[in-house]
């Protein structure tokens, strides 16, 4: 029998489809899903994951793959530790390199290298006129034969600017083929006159010390 007349009539209510539950929770699942499989591919595909990428250096953005350049250090004065000695009756010095032995011979003041392939040799003459006379006797005492040398030259040496007159040739030096320097200063009573020979194959260090000891010459401080 249905409701009395006149009583309120209400429809039951009736939930969602449980369908459409299941379909909507499917659906949800699946989008989150795709996301997550999103992110994990960008993942793996970031340098940051990668552990080779990691792990190895990276060059800057200025660096050619190429070594750097190795600075050159410079290279050691071979005068330094050299002892200026004066030459007698003068006030012109000559520096002895280090290492050489000095001694006398004759009238003159000498220093050996140390390997026995160049020699430094100093005296004074009264006059220029004997520049000539005293560069053969000097060669004599010190073994110096066969010179073939160059005219006279005048030059200016060392840090005062000397005026001097400058002989160099080939000649023979304790048997060996050697250059020789011949150098009178032109200052005051007594003119110094230094000389040095040195081996054509003596080292770069001993050649260099040898030129040094007329390229430096001065005046005493």
């Amino acid at each position: 029998m249905g409701p009395p007349m006149g009583a309120p009539h209400y429809a039951p209510k009736k939930g969602p489809p449980i369908a459409l539950f299941v379909g909507a929770g499917c659906g949800l699942f699946a989008v989150i899903g795709v996301i997550v499989l999103v992110v994990l591919v960008l993942v793996a595909r970031s340098p940051s994951a990668s552990a080779d990428d990691t792990d190895s250096p990276r060059p800057s953005s200025d660096d050619d793959g190429q070594p750097s350049p190795q600075k050159e250090e410079p290279e050691a004065d071979p005068m330094d530790g050299a002892v200026f000695k004066g030459i007698p009756d003068t006030n012109v010095e000559v520096p002895v390199p280090p290492g050489w032995r000095e001694d006398r011979k004759s009238l003159y003041s000498f220093a050996l290298s140390d390997d026995g392939d160049a020699v430094l040799a100093f005296t004074t003459v009264s006059s220029l006129g004997e520049f000539t006379g005293r560069l053969q006797h000097a060669t004599a005492v010190f073994n110096i034969q066969n010179c073939t040398m160059k005219d006279a030259e005048r030059v200016r040496l060392g840090p005062n600017d000397l005026r001097a007159r400058l002989r160099e040739g080939d000649c023979t030096f304790n048997g060996v083929p050697a250059h020789v320097a011949v150098v009178l200063v032109e200052s005051g009573n007594a003119l110094p006159l230094v000389i040095y020979a040195v081996d054509q194959k003596a080292s770069k260090h001993t050649t260099t010390q040898a030129q040094q000891t007329i390229l430096r010459m001065r005046l005493r401080p």
